[in-house]
């Protein structure tokens, strides 16, 4: 007996716009013809019970930024405020701002990366852990499992994924 797979790749920017910037994708998924699986380094943007989701929703919605002038024709109008892209953005502005603040008023280039490498162990609101040090230069190790589907992004699994 031969069991014949049939697979496609296709690189896909995990953003919560896919399906409206490859419009091909709706009526596959629709269909369940095909399965969108990818990682982020972010958790998902919906996901409200993290804390850090919460308040990047909050800023999102409080400011209600928009693309700045100039860019693109300005007929593009997304579906949804928030995606991957600017969380990542917000947690890494987050974590800018936790060193800046333990470096203090008396800012230099120098100063800067001794509060960076002295931050050890900190909670930044993800659920997960956070941590820079001399030897350590990246603060999240976790990826997040997503899945697209006709709903939108849902999570795969329990959460986050070592």
């Amino acid at each position: 007996m031969q069991i014949a797979t049939q697979s496609h790749v296709e690189l896909l920017h995990a953003t919560a716009h896919a399906k409206e910037r490859q419009p091909h994708l709706q009526s596959r998924l629709d269909q369940g013809e095909i399965n969108i699986i990818t990682t982020t380094i972010v958790p998902l943007y919906s996901d409200t019970s993290i804390p850090l989701v919460s308040e990047y929703r909050r800023a999102i919605d409080k400011y209600k930024l928009t693309a700045p002038v100039g860019i693109g024709d300005g007929k593009y109008r997304p579906s949804s405020p928030y995606n991957f892209d600017s969380l990542e953005g917000y947690l890494n502005a987050t974590l800018f701002l936790r060193v800046l603040e333990k470096n203090g008023r008396a800012l230099t280039r120098k100063s800067f990366y001794e509060a960076a490498e002295a931050m050890g162990k900190f909670d930044v609101g993800l659920g997960v852990p956070t941590e820079f040090s001399a030897s350590r230069h990246q603060a999240v190790d976790q990826v997040w499992v997503v899945s697209l589907t006709a709903e939108g992004w849902k999570p795969l699994g329990p959460g986050a994924v070592k």
